[in-house]
């Protein structure tokens, strides 16, 4: 089957099928046939998980459920309100609402969402935990340009990425360290050095880490995070691992993906 999207903006997948966002609002199809599951339109200026107007995004939980979207709100003091809507992916029903400030980043895991430094249930919309001013960011200066923004882990949430290694090579600089925790007690953070973000065609871009069902990439390769070469190649040993288990000091087998 086909579906003539117009103006198109992004895709994630739900539950059931593909859901789309375009400027009119939200479209959820059936994965089947392609026929709309249903819609959610509402006349705003989408943004994405930063709150900013580039890269159009929607934000899945990892186990599917919930979709999240976000447009800009009424100005306050020359800055503008984000408005933080969840939706449930199978029915398209309103879950939860939320508030914040501009540019603040989201993440969700399969039960709430970080929305700048405030927790909220993504069935309900209810305040569970709210941290100091610049816990979800960088750990010297509470900055958001380090914090992660989209899915994190199944019940652990990202609390920050730092820079992996001081070297201005290739892997320095698409590499991070994740801080992670419980999304029940976002102070109790594990560190996971070397976590891979992805790249553009030709390296011209670097993007945010990926998480796949509570699983990221990460190097093991000791030799490329002290390699001065810039331009080295980009080959480095890799395995994927689960954001969840080493959050909750739980055993998982790493998985060798070979080189990167």
């Amino acid at each position: 089957w086909t579906y003539n999207v117009g103006t198109f903006l992004d895709v994630a997948a739900g539950t059931a099928g593909p859901i789309i966002l375009t400027p009119e609002g939200v479209t959820a199809l059936n994965g089947e046939d392609g026929s709309v599951r249903w819609t959610y339109q509402r006349d705003a200026d989408y943004v994405n998980g930063r709150g900013n107007s580039r890269d159009k995004t929607l934000i899945i939980s990892p186990d599917a459920r919930h979709v999240a979207i976000r447009m800009k709100g009424p100005s306050l003091h020359h800055s503008h309100i984000v408005v933080s809507v969840i939706l449930d992916s199978a029915t398209g029903e309103v879950t939860a609402e939320h508030r914040s400030t501009f540019r603040s980043p989201l993440q969700m895991t399969d039960s709430l969402a970080v929305d700048g430094n405030e927790a909220f249930a993504l069935d309900g919309g209810k305040t569970l935990w709210t941290m100091p001013e610049g816990t979800f960011g960088r750990r010297d200066s509470g900055s958001w340009g380090n914090s992660y923004s989209g899915t994190a882990g199944h019940s652990t949430v990202i609390v920050g990425m730092e820079k992996s290694c001081l070297t201005d090579n290739r892997f320095c600089k698409t590499s991070r360290t994740l801080r992670v925790a419980p999304d029940h007690d976002p102070t109790a953070t594990t560190e996971i050095t070397h976590v891979l973000r992805g790249i553009g065609p030709e390296y011209n871009s670097v993007e945010n880490v990926t998480v796949v069902d509570g699983w990221v990439a990460r190097s093991t390769d000791d030799d490329a995070r002290t390699t001065p070469d810039e331009y080295a190649d980009l080959a480095w040993e890799t395995q994927a691992v689960n954001l969840d288990a080493l959050a909750s000091g739980e055993e998982a087998a790493p998985v060798p993906l070979g080189s990167a």
